[in-house]
């Protein structure tokens, strides 16, 4: 997984992200998706993840 620099804190996070806030809503997926979903992300090597609610 390719990274970037976060802004110009020196922290490299991955190119891709993962948006959480899906898994929030009220039409959000089965618990057991999403924490299987966020699991496939991190052994892919996502190390950004969004969890903003806009």
């Amino acid at each position: 997984m390719e990274t970037r620099n976060l802004g110009n804190t020196g922290i490299q996070v991955s190119a891709i992200g993962l948006g959480g806030m899906p898994m929030s809503l009220s039409s959000r997926p089965p618990e057991a998706q999403a924490i299987a979903t966020i699991h496939c992300a991190l052994d892919l090597g996502v190390t950004l993840i969004d969890t903003a609610d806009s």
